[in-house]
């Protein structure tokens, strides 16, 4: 598991490209967290990001569930 979490500095273009390599290495499951709006994005697959702005996160890789509401206490 790699969790990148985005830095006002920081575009999301650069954080998914990054994503793209640690997926490409074997990494199963990446996290992009995006502080200002709350959200957190899954990548299992480069092509289909899951985001969560609200609710439980399910990440089925990793077999965990987490309230987002958690993540940004």
């Amino acid at each position: 598991m790699v969790v990148e979490i985005l830095s006002p500095k920081q575009g999301v273009n650069e954080v998914t490209e990054k994503i793209e390599v640690y997926l490409r290495a074997g990494i199963k499951s990446c996290w992009m967290v995006i502080p200002p709006v709350k959200t957190i994005v899954i990548f299992h697959d480069i092509n289909k990001p899951v985001f969560y702005s609200s609710g439980t996160l399910t990440d089925w890789i990793l077999n965990m569930e987490i309230p987002v509401e958690e993540i940004f206490k």
